[in-house]
């Protein structure tokens, strides 16, 4: 089996190793044996496959009623140039998790000062939240928002580092944010940068669009029970309700009047509640019917997907490496794997990771050739410049000189990842520069307070 699949048998599939073999041999379980033998081929593993294994989605932090879960992120909206009668670059977007109410406030940096600021503002009008959920970023994981938070009891939830759906509520919102601003500016002729001027039409197109997903009301019906207004109220004549009489109402009148709207409230965010668990509940379902849940146990051999984008200069590089050995389960998406060769620890999302063998595995000397092989990666000479990415404007990247290979080959690589693999490197290389966009990124991955 070993000369007919690995050198010249080219690591081929189950069929074409199987026809070669039982053209010139025969035994008992000679199909089962390759079967086998080619789903435990070290070399097959870290080189076939895509960089992610599909696993169920879970379930994220939300809310039963409104104003019970809100979810904030800062939103780069591109720096404004020096004639711009405005410094403004972020906006803040507060939104609660059951209505998708929101709220956008203009910044010109994103800093904690401007989330405490804005947070404090949001449960002076509506009252306090139960949870607050925002990524890692050094604006929102710090001592002034967890000291504001402790104060009016309110539990902070921080979703997983550089994973954007795991924040997906309000990483849509921000899509469908910047989606609207464009049209808007492209249809009143205004320039990119010219976008707080049209700020709150943004946000009443927000709170004022009936949703599906709410069945059919309007996020400012669902959080505040206004009814949700259009540009064709100008055009329609809507039959209007009376005037209240001049007569002032007693206080038991008041306070039944207050008390029925209250019941007819909280019927309706009841049947808002079910409506949009319902919704949710088919949402996961649909991408989650062909995947397969992880079930990786403590002392288990996996594989972890190497990370898409860095060195891709190399396209024959194999796309997973290890086996590693699974020391520790943090959550059911989130778990501690040991390197054979280093000993080293990290933790690894399950999308990253595929089954290799269980705890009997036995390490051979060989297979620690392979994974010293496998792991052999580039060497930085020195970083060169730092910037916005492209394509996501509120991640940042490197550009990386490569040790023994031309400057045509410097590459831009994302800055998260580089930090997590030359961490001291990179802060020395940030705070020599500690002027203009190097102080921005130092303060966003939070290398300085």
């Amino acid at each position: 089996m070993v000369i007919a699949h690995m050198g010249l048998g080219g690591h081929r599939g189950y069929d074409s190793t199987v026809e070669v073999i039982v053209s010139r041999f025969h035994w008992t379980q000679l199909r089962a044996d390759v079967a086998s033998f080619i789903s435990e081929c070290l070399h097959c593993l870290v080189s076939k496959g895509p960089h992610r294994i599909p696993r169920p989605l879970g379930s994220a932090v939300h809310g039963a009623k409104p104003n019970q879960v809100v979810h904030v992120d800062f939103f780069d909206m591109g720096k404004p140039p020096r004639h711009a009668s405005h410094n403004w670059r972020y906006i803040l977007l507060l939104q609660d998790d059951l209505s998708k109410f929101c709220e956008l406030i203009p910044a010109e940096s994103a800093t904690a000062e401007v989330m405490a600021t804005a947070f404090v503002q949001w449960c002076t009008r509506y009252g306090s939240p139960d949870y607050l959920v925002s990524d890692a970023g050094s604006h929102f994981k710090n001592q002034l928002l967890s000291h504001t938070c402790r104060l009016l009891n309110i539990k902070h939830h921080v979703t997983t580092a550089t994973l954007h759906w795991s924040n997906g509520t309000v990483e849509r919102a921000g899509r469908t944010m910047r989606a609207i601003f464009r049209a808007l500016c492209s249809e009143f002729r205004l320039q990119s940068y010219a976008w707080p001027q049209i700020i709150n039409v943004v946000q009443f197109v927000f709170l004022h669009s009936p949703r599906r997903s709410l069945g059919g009301l309007a996020p400012i019906t669902a959080f505040i029970n206004h009814e949700a207004e259009s540009a064709l109220d100008s055009i329609v004549a809507l039959a209007k309700k009376d005037l209240p009489g001049m007569v002032q109402p007693s206080a038991e009148d008041i306070r039944a009047l207050v008390m029925k709207d209250l019941a007819d409230f909280e019927d309706l965010h009841k049947q808002l509640s079910i409506e949009v668990a319902h919704n949710r509940a088919q949402a996961r379902r649909r991408p989650s019917r062909s995947r397969h849940p992880p079930d990786f146990m403590v002392g288990d051999f996996v594989l972890a997907a190497r990370r898409e984008g860095v060195f891709s200069k190399d396209k024959l590089r194999v796309n997973w490496s290890g086996p590693y050995r699974v020391t520790h389960i943090h959550s059911p998406w989130i778990y501690e794997v040991e390197h054979l060769l280093t000993s080293e620890s990290r933790k690894v999302h399950c999308t990253r990771l595929k089954f290799y063998h269980d705890a009997s595995l036995k390490v051979t000397e060989t297979m620690r050739h392979i994974v010293a092989n496998n792991d052999t990666g580039y060497e930085i000479e020195k970083f060169l410049d730092i910037r916005r990415s492209p394509t996501h404007s509120e991640d940042w990247e490197v550009l990386i000189a490569w040790a023994g290979f031309e400057d045509l080959d410097n590459s831009w690589e994302p800055a998260n990842i580089i930090m997590e693999d030359t961490p001291v490197a990179f802060k020395q290389y940030i705070l020599a520069n500690r002027t203009g966009k190097f102080a921005e990124l130092a303060k966003e991955m939070g290398i300085i307070s």
